[in-house]
């Protein structure tokens, strides 16, 4: 996908580059590494009560910095190759002022690769979906709160309480590994071919009509379905000022409605740009017939959860995630068929933004430098 990508781009006259870089092998090994500590440590407290707590300690922390996509076991357990396609839209300023940087920075996003599908992609796991992560983390914190209690109280009850949420770990690393090793791949229509095709379709508008004042970065990231790894690498290597750079995610944009995020996570939720939320607002209000609505996204977090969790201004331009509350017809929705009007929206929703990026940053220029 990531050469096909460069093939397009290098057909529309955009310059561009593909990046290498190391990631780890599924979501699984994101959990693997920790998970199993803490069931050893749990096993090591029977018989050393100290080693037990510092082990369950530290491997809690790091399954809490892995799902809040603080990268630490995939910056070490780096098996695989993947790749980011990065794309360059350079604005263009009027004549007299084409020496003058960019007054913004858009980062469009879309994940390059298609995940499995396995025991938590049921209906019923996905609609207990939340419920379930907060029980996992529970489990995971309350661990070594009870290893310590039994240390310094000395009351093994404790650790044979510990036995319950030390299962409901077991249970969170079977459902997650079985995923990755027995999934079934999906067609990839959805996830995320469509986001692909809708990003395509941007650039050839934008090299066709360049904003003024706005640079555009298309960034297809690779090994999204490990912990957002592309996306995360990209930001590790590329630094942007907050203040002046917005990051808008495409994903599965081929269902319908088309929605678009206010804020994400499904534990630590993080807002969406409010002004991103409100630009993509009013233009879904300017074409009512498109159902154009902002929505909560509980789910897996998209590439733009990596950005929020930084400090940038991001937001996601997704089809809605319930299968209940898609356009498409049932059979559609199962077998993976995408809606080109509901990519055209996704299309027109994202162009707006940057339309409207672009005249609020030109208007609002320092006069001596006026652009207009």
């Amino acid at each position: 996908m990531a050469s096909f990508v460069a093939g397009r781009l290098e057909r529309l006259g955009v310059p561009h580059t593909q990046v290498d870089f190391r990631t780890v092998r599924g979501t699984a090994t994101l959990y693997l590494v920790p998970f199993l500590g803490i069931l050893v440590s749990i096993g090591l407290a029977w018989f050393y009560p100290l080693v037990g707590l510092i082990g369950t300690t530290i491997f809690a922390l790091i399954a809490v910095l892995e799902a809040t996509n603080r990268a630490l076991i995939s910056r070490i357990f780096r098996l695989d190759k993947s790749q980011n396609v990065i794309g360059l839209i350079p604005n263009r300023p009027p004549q007299g002022f084409e020496d003058e940087e960019p007054l913004r920075q858009v980062v469009l996003i879309a994940p390059l690769d298609s995940p499995r599908l396995g025991w938590l992609d049921g209906s019923a796991m996905q609609s207990m979906i939340r419920g379930l992560t907060l029980l996992a983390l529970f489990s995971v914190l309350s661990i070594p709160l009870l290893v310590a209690a039994w240390l310094f109280l000395e009351e093994q009850l404790l650790l044979f309480a510990a036995g319950i949420p030390s299962f409901i770990v077991f249970l969170a690393l079977l459902f997650v590994m079985q995923r990755d090793i027995a999934g079934n791949p999906v067609p990839g229509r959805n996830s995320n071919a469509s986001g692909i095709a809708a990003l395509l379709t941007l650039a050839e508008d934008l090299m066709r009509h360049p904003p003024v004042g706005v640079e555009t970065l298309l960034v297809f990231t690779g090994a999204s379905q490990a912990g957002s790894a592309g996306m995360t690498n990209f930001l590790s290597e590329n630094q942007f000022n907050p203040e002046t750079t917005y990051f808008l995610s495409l994903q599965s944009v081929g269902r319908g409605p088309i929605c678009f995020t206010r804020a994400e996570g499904p534990i630590l939720s993080l807002q969406s740009s409010p002004g991103l939320v409100h630009i993509a607002g009013d233009i879904a209000l300017s074409h009512p017939n498109r159902l154009m609505r902002p929505i909560l996204h509980r789910g897996i977090p998209t590439e733009q959860y990596a950005a929020l969790i930084r400090g940038y201004q991001a937001m996601t331009i997704m089809g809605h995630p319930d299968p209940k509350e898609s356009t498409a017809s049932p059979d559609a929705a199962a077998s993976d068929e995408i809606d080109p009007y509901e990519i055209d929206s996704a299309c027109l929703l994202a162009r707006g933004i940057i339309r409207r990026l672009d005249d609020e940053a030109v208007s609002g220029h320092v006069p001596g430098l006026d652009y207009r």
